[in-house]
């Protein structure tokens, strides 16, 4: 791609997870210089929908320490990679966030 951004990374890497590609996104992910919110979202999606809960819950506390805003697509990705894991204390810390954040 000649000319990458942020949009068109992002595009990218939703075809990709949506076609089971989960390397090929994240190597795009880990090529991009720049990152939103709905970089992380589609990777820690992605990651929790095909069952790569550690992987996803990973990103999420990456995403968390570089002061991503969290939203809606978030926590509901990151309450179904602790439900995978069978992580209650994980599922309670979030849902502590949920009720403090509002």
């Amino acid at each position: 791609m000649p000319r990458k951004n942020i949009m068109s990374c992002n595009i990218l890497i939703g075809g990709l997870i949506q076609n089971g590609d989960l390397e090929s996104a994240r190597q795009v992910f880990d090529e991009m210089p720049k990152r939103n919110v709905a970089t992380w979202n589609a990777m820690v999606a992605g990651m929790t929908r095909f069952e790569f809960n550690e992987e996803g819950l990973s990103l999420f506390s990456q995403m968390h320490g570089l002061g991503f805003m969290l939203d809606e697509f978030t926590l509901g990705s990151v309450l179904r990679g602790c439900a995978g894991l069978k992580d209650l204390n994980a599922g309670r810390q979030i849902h502590g966030y949920v009720v403090k954040s509002g």
